[in-house]
Formats: C-alpha cells, sequence, structure tokens
C-alpha cells in the first residue's frame, strides 16, 4: 500500500480565507483561471449545514476488486493519514448503499481527519454528530454497499461528482456542497478568490444603493471566467 505517514497541510491562513469566502466564491474564482471545480450532488447532513470545511484530501476508492487487491478496511487506511486531513471516498456516486457509518467517523475524528466526504451514502447522521465529525454525502442509507465493492486504491487520484480529486488537493465545503481545488492550482486561486471577494463586496454595496442593471454587469464582468 502507498505510505501515507507523510504530512499535508493547508496554512492556516489560506484555510481561513477559504472559509470566508465560502464555496460559491471559490468555485467563481476557479472559473476564472479555467478550472471546474464545483462538485456534484454531494451536500452536508443535518447538524453540520453551518460548517465550513476546509482542508488537503487524502482518498479512498472503492470497486470491484482484482485477484490481487489486498483486503483493507477503512479503518486500516484511516490508520496510516496524515492528521488534517479530510477523507474522501469514492463510492461512485451510489445512492442506495452506504459506505461509512458514525464508527468510521469516531476513528477518522481520533486519528486526526477534520471531515468525511462520500460520493456515494452514508448512515447513522445522530451518531456522527455527537462525534462532532462532519459528514458530506449524496444521500444516506440504511443497506450495506454491494459484497463485489471493496476498497482498490488509497491515497490515489479519484473522481467525485465529475471532478477529479487527487490527495492533497484542497477541499472546500460548506452548505452549499463541496468545491475542489487542484493542489496545484492553489496560489492562483487564492489571488483570484480575493479578486472575487472584491467583486462580491462591490455587488452588494452596488445592490444596497439602488445601482442601475448596466452598474450591476460592469461588476460581474470583472469576474472574467476562462474556459476550462
Amino acid at each position: 500500500m502507498t505510505d501515507m505517514s507523510s504530512g499535508n497541510c493547508v496554512p492556516e491562513e489560506v484555510k481561513d480565507v477559504l472559509k470566508k469566502a465560502g464555496t460559491g466564491v471559490v468555485a467563481d474564482a476557479l472559473a476564472m483561471i479555467g478550472v471546474q471545480g464545483g462538485v456534484e450532488g454531494i451536500h452536508p447532513v443535518r447538524g453540520f449545514e453551518d460548517v465550513k470545511l476546509v482542508g488537503p484530501a487524502c482518498t479512498i476508492r472503492f470497486g470491484p476488486p482484482l485477484p490481487d487487491t489486498p483486503k483493507l478496511t477503512a479503518y486500516d487506511v484511516i490508520e496510516r493519514l496524515p492528521p488534517g486531513g479530510i477523507l474522501v471516498i469514492d463510492a461512485k456516486g451510489s445512492p442506495n448503499h452506504h459506505y461509512a457509518g458514525d464508527n468510521v467517523g469516531s476513528y477518522s475524528k481520533q486519528r486526526g481527519l477534520t471531515g468525511v466526504v462520500i460520493f456515494g451514502a452514508g448512515r447513522d447522521v445522530a451518531g456522527w454528530r455527537e462525534a462532532g465529525m462532519p459528514l458530506y454525502c449524496t444521500g444516506l442509507a440504511t443497506k450495506d454497499k454491494p459484497a463485489n465493492m471493496r476498497i482498490t486504491g488509497c491515497q490515489v487520484p479519484i473522481e467525485i461528482g465529475g471532478v477529479t480529486v487527487k490527495p492533497e488537493d484542497v477541499i472546500v465545503g460548506d452548505e452549499d456542497g463541496v468545491v475542489v481545488i487542484p493542489r496545484e492550482k492553489l496560489e492562483a486561486a487564492i489571488e483570484k478568490v480575493y479578486v472575487m471577494l472584491g467583486v462580491e463586496a462591490d455587488m452588494q454595496q452596488a445592490i444596497r444603493r439602488g445601482a442601475s442593471g448596466a452598474e450591476i454587469a460592469a461588476i460581474i464582468a470583472r469576474k472574467k471566467p476562462q474556459a476550462p
């Protein structure tokens, strides 16, 4: 299995900026540099709508195993992950089968992770709330995952909701959903986040003073999104 003991962190000042910005501003900032980071279909479960989630991705991929696929549990993987990360599970978007319950959430919390994102369903919402472990997923399900679905990769590139996630890419989550910032684009994205925060502030001021549609359109034009 891949060595996962090395640390991965996002500077606190960067976390603060991304939390202040929120997923909408971050998604717009990424569009300005030609990146589509908005994840489809994933939202926080009840009780975590007000959580601002920011951190580096630690990935798990589920799928049909090959003959030489090692038998790993989520606990085996979590035990070896560096603290401070967000566990991102590629469960192929399955809405009818759960891939992590509250025990996975509690163990993740104990090992120093800060959130869990599942492209698929979870369960045991009350237990996640009790553990204080933010859970984002496509829905909730009481039915266990199919017997032919096992962990086939960890700390590898995965795809969730139409977005590729690599280990150490930056996950941003809030009540609107999840956005992924490619690690190699983080500096450029932060620069555009500051631009977008200025645009948003000017938009709000313009609306409050009853600006014309043309004035508002001129402010919006400052976003200048690039084609992916």
